[in-house]
């Protein structure tokens, strides 16, 4: 369904959103673009903003600012935009969920977005149909807290970053290819043997890499950000250690100091460093910041040999006290990597949990090899076939939930209820899933039958 095939109820919502008034309004004026770029030394072709890497496309905004972004589609396939992270309580529509809370952006069509951020914190945005944002449509969104709103960690930070790491394919990412490379604010390197093995022409050595300058004693906020399509990332820095400040949004009591932490594909931590010390700001020298692409089961079935020549699993990115030196650091990879698990992270507000949940939903889920076809619930393999009008509009035309077509896989529960949800992975490789609008429990994790599961006989490990 594209843009201009809007129901008559759909079209009523986005108006009235649209004409809705606020205080403080930032815009934004996007076309979504096709270019070439070496963001690892190799020249390949991608998608972006304004006809320059999207990463580059950030939105930054306070708490209480409304934000409108226009996006116009000048790719030659239909796009959309989702605000990952966000709420969008009553602003559902704006979702950006491509065929399922909106009918996609066609070919030179124009679809203007405009919500109201729910909270402060790191979030991003990224394009929700097909492969496009392993494609490079995707980049930062970040909320900053007002002054009389910030954490008592807040007031002491000399300066912030945004770092956005992410798996690099250079062909169409494939479910049967692993990433070609990991990049650092979309710069890597890559061996230009391997890529002119791989019928690549063009290709750039002593590619520039991402840098960040520290200034000595400082403490810095760093909002870290997984955007990879499939790779689970480890990040570090040489020889630093640092505290983990808050999840995919959400403040926590601050972390213990460790010196490295995981993030699975969509998940952002921010966390707190605090600059080495010395005399001699030059003198400290550089050092290596890491983005360690996990790869092999559990995380991937795919693997370095199945990648074959070239394939490099960990991201570079520098971090100078001297803004002059510009040679390699020399640090090395510390050894006794020390971390807290994501269970074991403390929210700064605790929030009591259900006794009892209001109804319960197993979801089971299987990927078939190679071919990157998923099956729910025992049923057939396929890639995702949308309905023929997005289930938000249907809905708002008055269907019942229990009406929508088979493929939009509804599940239907009551507004204010308390549900437990039970994702069933029967493969032995790893995948993540991200609710929309929603902030879950964790509550458990374990191996059981699908028996058991439905039974509920099994007592898991509690989170």
């Amino acid at each position: 369904m594209a843009l201009a095939r809007v129901s008559a109820v759909a079209s009523a919502l986005l108006a009235l959103q649209i004409d809705s008034s606020a205080a403080d309004l930032v815009t934004y004026d996007w076309r979504v673009t096709s270019l070439s770029n070496e963001y690892d030394g190799v020249f390949i072709h991608s998608l972006g903003i304004n006809d320059k890497p999207a990463d580059q496309a950030v939105i930054d905004v306070e708490l209480g600012q409304e934000v409108e972004v226009r996006v116009t589609n000048e790719i030659d396939e239909p796009t959309c935009l989702h605000w990952h992270g966000l709420k969008q309580l009553g602003t559902q529509e704006m979702d950006g969920t491509s065929e399922i809370t909106q009918c996609h952006i066609a070919p030179n069509a124009t679809a203007i977005y405009r919500f109201l951020p729910d909270k402060a914190g790191t979030f991003w945005w990224h394009s929700h149909h097909k492969a496009q944002y392993a494609f490079g449509l995707r980049g930062p969104l970040v909320v900053h807290a007002p002054a009389n709103q910030q954490q008592e960690w807040q007031k002491d930070i000399d300066g912030e970053y945004t770092i956005q790491m992410a798996d690099l394919y250079h062909r169409p990412p494939q479910p049967t290819r692993m990433w070609d490379n990991i990049l650092i604010n979309n710069r890597g390197r890559y061996n230009c043997s391997a890529a002119y093995h791989h019928n690549f022409t063009q290709c750039t050595d002593d590619q520039h890499l991402s840098k960040f300058h520290f200034q000595a004693g400082n403490k810095y906020l760093l909002r870290l950000i997984n955007m990879a399509a499939l790779s689970p990332i480890v990040f570090s820095i040489d020889d630093h250690e640092f505290r983990v400040v808050a999840a995919d949004g959400d403040n926590l009591q601050p972390s213990e100091l460790i010196n490295s932490v995981t993030l699975n594909a969509g998940q952002r931590y921010d966390i707190v460093v605090e600059a080495k010390s010395s005399s001699d700001q030059n003198a400290i020298g550089s050092f290596w910041m890491r983005a360690n692409g996990l790869h092999g089961l559990p995380w991937t079935r795919g693997n370095a040999t199945i990648a074959g020549e070239g394939y490099t699993y960990e991201g570079l990115a520098v971090i100078s006290y001297d803004a002059e030196n510009y040679a390699d650091p020399t640090s090395q990879k510390q050894l006794n990597l020390t971390t807290v698990g994501e269970f074991d992270f403390l929210p700064l507000i605790p929030i009591a949990l259900p006794e009892v949940a209001s109804d319960r939903a197993v979801l089971q889920f299987k990927m078939q090899d190679g071919l990157g076809h998923f099956a729910i619930d025992g049923g057939e393999f396929h890639h995702f076939v949308h309905p023929e009008e997005p289930p938000l509009f249907s809905i708002a035309s008055g269907m019942k939930t229990e009406q929508l077509p088979a493929n939009a896989n509804a599940r239907k529960i009551e507004f204010g209820k308390h549900i437990e949800v039970v994702l069933v992975n029967v493969k032995d490789e790893q995948h993540p899933f991200h609710m929309h609008t929603h902030s879950p429990w964790v509550v458990g994790s374990g191996v059981a039958s699908i028996e058991q599961i439905r039974n509920n006989s099994y007592r898991p490990q509690t989170a």
